[in-house]
């Protein structure tokens, strides 16, 4: 075989394929240029397969969509969290976090069975802030292993497309297990009718479970239902993302009062109510006052706004005062 990412997941040097050298091809970390005796045809190859191929795209995508939810977890909480990845691989998705956030806001537990990659971990990546378990799928279901079960963001990119139903389902209330009360898990899954995957199958011997947004919703079977405020499925072809919400969000989601919005005439800055200002994001010289909320959920506003993936933009003129009610788990924001 000409292409060394075909080749490594054909031969499968550590049991099994999409190993984490692999994705490591697929990051740009490790391309066909390293490795001697590669062919013109290999190098073609490579650079479709594991960078222009729909199924390599969306393993960088799932990789860039995990940072940004650990960011906005981070910017949320208004504290270090807790982070758990399980099947972790080479942790790719930490360089992809803003460095103050990982250095000052995160505590990272990744979790794996493979010892090199868990070994290369250690070796890149600040002890300080990332710590590793060796834990396995077998481990995790049977409570043999020291992880936290008090994580603010569970997720794992790559297990669930070796994963059958029943054992999905078992896997996913494991994981389940070690989400804090407002907190969230995370999967990514292969859908069905991935494009490329009947190259993976003939060349790469690499055979996933594709599941659709209602099998990946229908893993949760082992969570109790009275436990999930809210399960969403969103679909970014080739890959999947379920995420489930902690029953104990409505808890933190108690009445707050509505916060009052307003603005300073001489220094043009948005303040809330009793004088906090807005984070430092409200400093801004614009010919209308502008605010911006980062907030996991969407912020109702009683003056006119726009909510856009979780950042509520105020450009209009703010009366004074004007009310904005946030919701409760945007609380630290303004503490």
């Amino acid at each position: 075989m000409q292409d060394p990412y075909t080749a490594r997941a054909y031969q499968k040097p550590r049991g099994y394929a999409d190993d984490a050298v692999m994705l490591d091809y697929v990051y740009g970390r490790r391309g066909a240029y390293h490795d001697a005796g590669v062919t013109d045809l290999g190098m073609a190859i490579h650079a479709y397969a594991a960078g222009a191929s729909p199924p390599a795209r969306a393993v960088r995508w799932r990789r860039d969509w995990i940072a940004s939810q650990i960011e906005t977890s981070m910017i949320a909480a208004g504290r270090p969290v807790k982070v758990l990845s399980f099947a972790c691989g080479h942790l790719r998705e930490y360089e992809q976090v803003h460095q103050m956030l990982r250095d000052r806001a995160c505590n990272w537990t990744a979790a794996d069975q493979d010892l090199e990659s868990l070994a290369h971990v250690r070796d890149c990546y600040d002890s300080r802030t990332v710590k590793c378990s060796a834990t396995s799928v077998r481990a995790l279901l049977r409570g043999w292993h020291d992880l936290d079960s008090d994580c603010d963001l569970v997720y794992s990119l790559g297990l669930f497309d070796y994963l059958k139903g029943p054992v999905a389902a078992r896997v996913m209330g494991a994981l389940w297990k070690h989400v804090t009360p407002g907190g969230r898990l995370i999967v990514a899954n292969f859908a069905t009718g991935t494009p490329g995957a009947g190259y993976m199958e003939m060349s790469m011997d690499w055979w996933l479970t594709y599941r659709s947004e209602a099998d990946l919703e229908g893993c949760m079977s082992d969570i109790p239902a009275g436990e999930i405020e809210s399960a969403q499925s969103s679909s970014e072809r080739p890959i999947l993302a379920a995420a489930a919400f902690s029953g104990g969000q409505s808890r933190l989601r108690a009445e707050l009062p509505a916060l009052q919005l307003q603005t300073d005439p001489v220094t043009r800055r948005v303040i809330l109510g009793r004088g906090r200002e807005l984070l430092g994001y409200s400093t801004v010289t614009l010919p209308m006052p502008m605010a911006l909320v980062v907030c996991p959920t969407p912020i109702t506003l009683l003056i006119p706004g726009e909510a856009v993936a979780g950042i509520v933009i105020v450009t209009s003129p703010l009366p004074t005062p004007s009310a904005v009610a946030v919701p409760s788990n945007c609380r630290g924001l303004f503490q």
